[in-house]
């Protein structure tokens, strides 16, 4: 549990605002009336805090949605106490009248703190419940790497098992050129009707099961698209093969400026995000809304190391054929 200083101050700042402005409000209704208490509204109060509990809080139990709810009521109540005593110095009235229209009966200033307070209390609360967040995401995204041993095989056999599989009959016609005879294999595989998914729509699929995520896709060194995830009716036959392009372009100016050539180029567009991350025989491009969270960074590592784990089992073999030729 780690509460920053700067949500603490966030939390007081948004709590004087919604006390303030009903002030400045009241007496006017804005087409309200004044409501009697009834202990049901409690029971909808905690429903509605509970509901927005799941919107907020992608990763949340059900223990923790009413946890969570419990503490939005408490401070909601704790605003209207301190709503009441407002009215009670400034109005000059009684504290049990103004105890009855702070807490139940004031409708503008009521409806306000209900709706204000699961945002004010979220930067607090994503201090406190962050590791647990934290932990079953790891948790999560540490599954995938298994998925292979689910077909009862280890890697090994598994990469042996794809080698001896033969090609079917309804591959493509069209003749393309390959300095690289891995890049050549690959596209091979990809054209070929396989049943079984290979490493590099596991790698896609992982990072697109990221609601934020509208495009997907593994590109060879030659522009070839090996596989893609898209969603929202983005066509990756259009987009992907620009990826090279842009990695081409940025290497150029970082080599005029004296750096390396990057391995990962994050863009952050008006509404879009993308991310271009290279390995040494495919790139891989993803393309987000632009407020997609930490989670995806984690997703994307996760299905990089994916394709150069499959890679590096799946074409070891042939990479060295060829590079004992080229020293000969």
């Amino acid at each position: 549990m780690s509460i920053s200083g700067r949500s603490l101050w966030q939390l007081q700042l948004f709590s004087m605002v919604v006390l303030i402005v009903p002030m400045i409000v009241y007496p006017a209704m804005l087409g309200t009336e004044l409501q009697k208490f009834v202990p049901t509204y409690i029971l909808y109060e905690l429903l509605f805090y509970f509901i927005v509990t799941f919107i907020l809080y992608r990763q949340v139990t059900f223990f923790q949605a009413i946890q969570i709810s419990g503490v939005c009521l408490i401070y909601r109540m704790l605003l209207g106490c301190l709503f009441s005593f407002l009215l009670a110095a400034v109005h000059s009235m009684s504290m049990n009248i103004s105890f009855t229209l702070g807490m139940f009966s004031y409708l503008p200033a009521l409806l306000l703190h209900i709706i204000a307070t699961p945002l004010m209390v979220k930067p607090v609360l994503d201090g406190v419940y962050s590791q647990s967040f934290r932990g079953r995401v790891v948790k999560s995204i540490e599954m995938p790497l298994s998925a292979p041993k689910e077909l009862g095989m280890t890697a090994l056999a598994y990469s042996r098992e794809r080698k001896s599989a033969k090609p079917s009959s309804r591959t493509s016609s069209k003749t393309v050129s390959y300095k690289n005879p891995m890049d050549h294999r690959m596209a091979k595989e990809v054209q070929t009707t396989n049943s079984e998914m290979n490493g590099f729509d596991r790698a896609t699929k992982w990072v697109g099961e990221d609601g934020s995520v509208r495009l997907v896709a593994v590109i060879d060194n030659e522009g070839l698209l090996l596989s893609n995830f898209t969603r929202g009716g983005v066509v990756a036959e259009d987009i992907a093969p620009h990826a090279l392009t842009i990695m081409a372009t940025c290497a150029q100016r970082m080599e005029k400026l004296d750096f390396d050539t990057p391995e990962r180029i994050d863009l952050v567009l008006k509404g879009e995000r993308i991310v271009l991350a290279t390995e040494k025989n495919c790139s891989l491009m993803v393309i987000a809304d632009r407020r997609s969270d930490d989670l995806l960074n984690i997703r994307i590592n996760q299905a990089i190391e994916m394709l150069r784990k499959y890679m590096s089992e799946r074409y070891s073999a042939e990479l060295h054929p060829t590079m004992e030729k080229s020293y000969a």
